[in-house]
């Protein structure tokens, strides 16, 4: 017996070693992330560019998905703020990046815009990037200062805007972003004149809207949300086919009869062009698998964004719808002849 016991000792021993036999308990197998397999992506730290300053919406979404990353690989998501250019100084930073899936640019809508209005740029969202994963879209919320604007309805704002001429002003994140663009199509659809603010980023644009220093501004939910809480800042409408269920009471759009007025942010992940397709296959796995996760999806709730997912060819094709869509609203708005 004790030769018995000797030998059993002995193959536990060579079995452990070799990984093989050894079961976690059932709770460690439910919650610990699993570890990336052996020369599968990401072996080491994965730095995402937010294109813009902290404080705006995808500030704010890519935390989210920095943390979930981490649980789904292993391995840390760090953010890289680079604001500038209307999000084409932080583009250009990871175009030029190792193309080893080490760096990924949280790209959106305001790039696009910036390319129907023909800036002179350094980098091409279409043509520079691979397109991975589409992660999420919210609406647009017209904001005004209730500090300069004692309106709370489209009716109110539409005639204090049409009994004041020339006298108000809008905010953007920049020359060429997507809220530069929306409101421009503001002034198309309304007949407002309205001079145009631009900001280096969203988070600095309404802070000054929700200070008093400029009277509105159109950009996305998630960063609105707290200053709306506060009253620091009053939503008119919002954009898409629907209310928002963060803001009941507010109508959209469309039954304030801006039939046209639809536009939705949106924002991606982009790898530069020449990364392996093996690496951006495995990343559409993990952002695809991070879709799922309860607390991407609660958080995404909290924004008022969804997920929409859209990977690889799928995204890409609707970035070729975007780009006409775009260009059609600055051919009809002017927008690239009024900076």
């Amino acid at each position: 017996m004790p030769e018995l016991d000797r030998l059993r000792r002995q193959l536990l021993g060579a079995l452990g070693a070799a990984g093989i036999g050894t079961v976690a308990p059932a709770w460690a197998q439910k919650t610990a992330p699993l570890p990336p397999a052996v020369g599968r992506w990401p072996q080491q730290e994965v730095e995402l560019t937010v294109p813009f300053p902290a404080g705006g919406n995808s500030s704010l979404l890519g935390k989210t998905m920095a943390r979930q990353f981490a649980r789904e690989t292993g391995q840390p998501m760090r953010l890289e703020y680079r604001g500038g250019g209307g999000g084409t100084a932080g583009a250009t930073y990871v175009a030029k990046a190792p193309a080893d899936g080490s760096h990924l640019l949280m790209g959106g809508v305001s790039m696009l815009a910036s390319r129907a209005v023909q800036l002179q740029l350094d980098v091409d969202l279409y043509e520079d990037f691979a397109p991975l994963a589409l992660v999420a879209q919210m609406p647009l919320v017209l904001l005004v200062s209730p500090r300069r604007l004692n309106v709370r309805t489209w009716p109110e704002l539409l005639a204090e805007l049409r009994r004041k001429p020339q006298r108000y002003r809008y905010a953007s994140a920049g020359i060429g972003t997507s809220n530069h663009v929306a409101g421009e199509w503001f002034k198309l659809e309304t007949g407002a004149l309205l001079e145009h603010v631009p900001y280096k980023g969203s988070g600095p644009a309404m802070l000054d809207v929700a200070q008093g220093n400029v009277e509105l501004m159109l950009d996305g939910l998630a960063s609105a949300l707290p200053h709306l809480q506060a009253d620091r800042l009053r939503a008119v409408f919002v954009t898409g086919p629907q209310r928002s269920p963060l803001l009941p009471d507010v109508p959209t759009a469309h039954e304030l009869g801006l039939d046209d007025f639809q536009s939705m942010p949106w924002y991606g992940i982009f790898a530069p062009r020449a990364t392996p397709a093996s690496v951006q296959a495995r990343a559409i796995e993990v952002f695809r698998s991070m879709a799922g996760a309860p607390a991407v999806q609660k958080e995404w709730r909290a924004m008022g964004a969804t997920w929409p997912g859209l990977y690889g060819p799928e995204f890409k094709q609707f970035l070729q719808d975007e780009m006409k869509h775009w260009a059609r609203i600055v051919r009809e708005t002017g927008a690239a002849a009024r900076p």
